[in-house]
């Protein structure tokens, strides 16, 4: 039972009207969508611990989006969970067990900064492979380079005819 509500929740958390108040309670300039799409939510298959993570560029506002998720989370989840007899107890408890706190470098690449780096490598790599070829290139390519190699003098050349038909 308590795997099928952990699903639930996971559920829950990347619902729209979790973002909505977030949005509302951190006065964010962006819509409730918008906040939902930035959030992720997982748990191990052996756990009733839930993983609230918030993809951002800036990591404060990050932090304060997943804090912000876990409150309302919590309320949620003791209103949906709340019996009809006020002394009985909830059959839930949800509780956050440790909140967010501001990460000290990136979790993720700088994209601009990737990007480039590959341009940058492909450049290289283009030019070795450029200079490869030419260096590895063993076409005779004038009749000054056929004398030199066969050490022996031309006797006639070929020309080239454009107009001719192929077989």
């Amino acid at each position: 039972l308590s795997q099928q509500r952990v699903k639930s929740y996971i559920e829950l958390i990347r619902n729209v009207r979790i973002s909505e108040q977030v949005a509302a309670d951190l006065r964010l300039p962006l819509t409730p969508e918008q906040v939902a799409a930035k959030i992720d939510a997982t748990s191990s298959p052996d756990s009733v611990l839930i993983d609230v993570g918030v993809t951002d560029p800036d990591a404060r506002q990050a932090t304060a989006i997943v804090n912000g998720v876990s409150t309302v989370f919590v309320r949620l989840v003791d209103e949906l969970e709340r019996t009809v007899t006020p002394t009985a107890v909830p059959p839930v408890a949800v509780r956050i067990v440790r909140p967010a706190s501001v990460p000290s470098q990136p979790s993720s690449p700088d994209l601009p900064v990737m990007l480039a780096l590959g341009l940058l490598g492909g450049l290289v790599l283009g030019a070795a492979a450029a200079v490869g070829r030419h260096l590895l290139d063993t076409t005779v390519k004038s009749t000054e380079q056929l004398t030199a190699l066969a050490k022996a003098p031309n006797l006639t050349t070929i020309g080239y005819d454009g107009a001719v038909r192929k077989r």
